[in-house]
């Protein structure tokens, strides 16, 4: 069995929105399962897409601000600059709604996929069985998983906004999509502190 290294990109880090992308290429094997990648590799910090409300999201938002403060002023706007400051604000929302808009668009588009029987079971077995210990360990409340033929895509329902985004941020999205060419995920905003809906749409 061959593993995939995967290179993953959050779209804040670079300036963009919010979408996680990850795209893998050929490598040796090492089939670690989700429920053990949390010890093999550190998270990164979570990064709060732009407009949503950080009353859904408790410490994590706190803890953002805090990794600001950190970061020593490097992407802080000048206190003179409100207007470019304004503008930045404005053009990374506008990237993120063209990232919720291609996911709508990558979603309906899987669901008109013609259903490759053999690959489309054995692909929705094996992306369940390795959540199955992030419901066992309650990181997560349920999954829904479906698979045809070019793409899956895997609804995540997670106690909070915040562990969501906490996900994707952690080591474990790597191992998610191991066996796959790649995936995306951008994260809709919130209406509540409750559970939340994640969709991940995962290439063959």
């Amino acid at each position: 069995m061959r593993q995939r290294l995967l290179s993953i990109a959050i779209g804040l880090v670079a300036g963009f929105a919010g979408a996680v992308v990850a795209r893998q290429w050929p490598a040796a094997s090492d089939p670690t399962p989700i429920a053990a990648a949390a010890t093999r590799e550190p998270s990164t910090a979570p990064i709060v897409p732009p407009g949503w409300d950080n009353r859904y999201l408790g410490r994590l938002a706190a803890l953002e601000d805090r990794m600001r403060d950190l970061d020593g002023g490097a992407t802080r706007p000048e206190p003179s600059a409100p207007a470019a400051s304004s503008e930045r604000a404005q053009h990374r929302a506008q990237l993120y709604q063209k990232e919720l808009d291609h996911q709508r668009s990558r979603v309906d588009a899987h669901a008109t996929e013609a259903i490759d029987p053999g690959w489309s079971r054995t692909q929705t077995d094996q992306l369940v069985a390795g959540l199955d210990a992030m419901i066992a360990r309650r990181e997560l409340v349920a999954e829904r998983v479906d698979c045809r033929s070019k793409t899956c895509v895997a609804t995540l329902t997670f106690p909070s906004p915040a562990d969501a985004l906490g996900f994707l941020a952690s080591p474990a999205l790597r191992v998610l999509g191991r066996d796959l060419h790649g995936l995306t995920s951008t994260p809709a905003p919130p209406s509540h502190a409750g559970a939340y809906d994640l969709t991940i749409v995962l290439d063959r």
